[in-house]
């Protein structure tokens, strides 16, 4: 799947029925959270929007979250589906953005360093 002009698409390049498009922030299979750091205006808009498209009301932006190396972040709070569709279209759209993620609700959060 991939984002064009804020429609999300199938592999058939097909919109998505919108009742199949609602995911959690958090995996629970594993308990992960999966955070997204935006780097510019830009990027954060984009991200936005593709929250906003994907009608993923668990994601948010958390503002000054306090990771593993005690420093303070704004971040979206996303899923891992939306993360992997937002990577792969880094490129085409020119993101640019830092994946950090938490096991447990509790844990510390990390950069994670595959992004």
């Amino acid at each position: 799947m991939c984002y064009g002009f804020g429609v999300v698409v199938d592999e058939s390049n097909k919109p998505m029925d919108k009742s199949k498009r609602t995911v959690k922030a958090c995996s629970r299979e594993r308990d992960y959270c999966w955070y997204i750091e935006p780097i510019g205006s830009c990027t954060n808009e984009i991200i936005g929007q593709a929250i906003a498209d994907d009608e993923m009301l668990e994601s948010m932006m958390n503002l000054g979250l306090r990771c593993e190396d005690n420093g303070r972040r704004d971040m979206w709070q996303v899923s891992r589906r939306l993360l992997r569709q937002l990577k792969a279209s880094k490129k085409q759209l020119n993101l640019k953005f830092n994946t950090f993620v938490r096991k447990s609700r509790n844990g510390p959060i990390k950069l994670w360093i595959r992004s």
